[in-house]
């Protein structure tokens, strides 16, 4: 789980500028990583990050084995 609660206010404003500059690409959705595989292996189940990983690579133009 992450948490905010140590981050400083400068921390978090670098992390909602870089997020600005993603904007565009998650629009149009690039071949970013076009021919790359992602391989997730859990030792503990957890169907949020496979999900997470599952959904967002295609849309990246790569493929997820699990």
């Amino acid at each position: 789980m992450i948490c905010l609660d140590g981050w400083t206010r400068e921390q978090l404003a670098a992390l909602f500028e870089a997020a600005k500059i993603l904007v565009p690409y998650s629009r149009t959705q690039p071949d970013l990583l076009k021919g790359k595989v992602l391989y997730t292996l859990f030792f503990q189940p957890s169907t949020r990050a496979r999900c997470s990983h599952e959904v967002a690579m295609p849309r990246m133009g790569g493929r997820v084995l699990t």
